[in-house]
């Protein structure tokens, strides 16, 4: 893994720690993690080779170096993100309110977006 260590914090919800800790604590020495912290660096490499595979052609995305910006993805990202997915309706005034995701002004890399800008390979 890379050599650049970083310290990282972040919020989790629900039983996920509890159960994230047990899955650790039951199989580190099968998996081979030398402690938390390779285990939670092998799930986050994990997730995202998942989603660079699914959504940019096995790519690494661009950007990332920055600071990460609160809140959630714009609405034009989160509904391509969920028409790819089969989830969502090409018009957005016919999702149902609770699947409509709430806005904010910033994309998944916690830039400032602008609306009419084409974002990402999502198509």
């Amino acid at each position: 893994m890379a050599d650049d260590i970083r310290n990282v914090s972040f919020y989790i919800g629900g039983d996920g720690l509890v159960r994230a800790r047990a899955a650790y604590e039951a199989t580190r020495w099968l998996e081979g993690d030398r402690s938390w912290s390779h285990f939670v660096e092998k799930a986050l490499r994990a997730e995202t080779s998942r989603r660079e595979a699914r959504f940019n052609d096995s790519r690494p995305f661009d950007g990332g170096e920055g600071p990460l910006k609160p809140g959630r993805p714009t609405i034009s990202i989160q509904l391509r993100a969920a028409q790819v997915s089969g989830a969502a309706s090409d018009d957005p005034s016919r999702m149902s309110p609770e699947r409509l995701p709430s806005a904010d002004q910033h994309d998944e890399q916690g830039r400032d977006v602008q609306p009419d800008r084409d974002r990402g390979r999502v198509e």
